[in-house]
């Protein structure tokens, strides 16, 4: 997950939360034995969920073995669990790309659904350090506020964007498309998680230029290379 709980103001003093890969990163990485270390000596594990980390974090799972961090348990946290998922799949098939069977993982790209994990997360955290139970409560209602105020102006200046068309790379900004109600007019790749070859991009470009025809005001960025 991209927010750790320091990040979100929601974490004890003291706890320690390094995290198994950058926020800036694609959210792929290889079980590297430093992250094996990282994860054998946690006490919480926090990640999106939906079936994003399934490239990677099973494996780091099994080689860490620590059992109190394990799918199931109560450091094992998933952020996707505290959301109404989007884009689930009328059917699974592997000819489709990469589909999420659980829908879409990609939570992060619409910040209501910031709050809810947070409430969510802060209530795991009392469950593993009931000790610090007033301090988390504290810590949550001072985020709730703060993270409401800026929702507010979030949601005022998203207001101008509102038909916007846009192209995406892959599907991973439908939360973000559904909140600021944006008219996707094009995907680069052919399915999910498929690099798109010359005449998929040469689909793409065809359509970006219908766009521009029929609305005269599509700010859609160049394409480079087309």
């Amino acid at each position: 997950m991209r927010t750790t709980g320091k990040q979100c103001g929601l974490a004890a003093t003291g706890v320690y939360q390094p995290s198994l890969r950058s926020p800036w990163l694609a959210a792929h990485v290889q079980a590297r034995p430093s992250l094996i270390a990282r994860l054998r000596r946690a006490d919480i594990l926090i990640c999106t969920g939906a079936d994003l980390e399934v490239g990677w974090l099973p494996v780091l799972l099994r080689r860490a073995g620590n059992a109190n961090v394990q799918p199931g348990k109560t450091g094992y946290f998933e952020a996707a669990s505290a959301v109404a998922l989007l884009d689930r799949p009328a059917r699974l098939d592997r000819a489709q790309g990469d589909v999420h069977p659980q829908g879409n993982p990609h939570i992060q790209t619409d910040p209501h659904n910031i709050l809810p994990v947070a409430k969510v997360f802060s209530q795991r955290l009392i469950e593993l350090d009931g000790e610090n139970k007033t301090y988390y409560e504290q810590r949550l209602e001072d985020f709730s506020q703060r993270w409401n105020q800026a929702l507010q102006h979030w949601d005022e200046k998203g207001k101008a964007l509102k038909g916007l068309p846009i192209v995406v790379q892959h599907r991973g900004w439908t939360y973000m498309k559904h909140w600021l109600g944006l008219n996707q007019v094009a995907v680069l790749e052919p399915k999910p998680g498929v690099p798109p070859s010359s005449a998929d991009l040469s689909k793409v470009l065809s359509k970006v230029k219908i766009c521009v025809l029929r609305t005269q005001t599509c700010l859609l960025p160049p394409i480079r290379g087309l």
